[in-house]
């Protein structure tokens, strides 16, 4: 299964992951669109550029580190900012789909048919081709929005 990630220069993937598998207390959903933020998601994406011009950006982040750093040691803060830049994120938090297998220890308030998914209650959120979300996540999806 596909799903899109950024990378901290801001650059797109599409990997190749494990599709979800609907547990008991989920429903899994075909995802037909996903939305990406335009303010988190949407920065994330324009690039963070260099080290130095991320810093600049956002002195609150410097000041963390150097906090971290002095209660951890400089090669620990060294570390946390080396791997926070190499670290990939998937994109979109919100998804419209159909739902195409519902688990045993969910209701009938579940339908086969279409929703909108709250990604933030999505096991595996982003933008990719299925997600597996609990009955709160959802929402009946009558207009038919894509």
């Amino acid at each position: 299964m596909l799903q899109v990630f950024f990378d901290g220069t801001g650059k797109l993937h599409v990997e190749d992951v494990p599709a979800p598998v609907c547990s008991s207390e989920r429903v899994l959903v075909r995802v037909q669109s996903s939305v990406i933020s335009a303010g988190t998601e949407a920065a994330s994406l324009a690039g963070g550029g260099s080290l130095l011009r991320q810093a600049l950006r956002r002195p609150d982040l410097v000041q963390r580190t150097l906090k971290y750093a002095a209660q951890q040691g400089v090669a620990a803060a060294v570390a946390l900012v080396q791997g926070a830049s190499e670290n990939w994120f998937p994109t979109g938090y919100s998804a419209a789909g159909t739902i195409i297998e519902v688990g045993a220890g969910i209701d009938g308030h579940a339908h086969i048919g279409t929703v909108l998914v709250a990604e933030r209650h999505a096991v595996d959120h982003g933008m990719r081709e299925k997600c597996a979300a609990p009955r709160q996540g959802l929402a009946r999806n009558d207009a038919g929005a894509e």
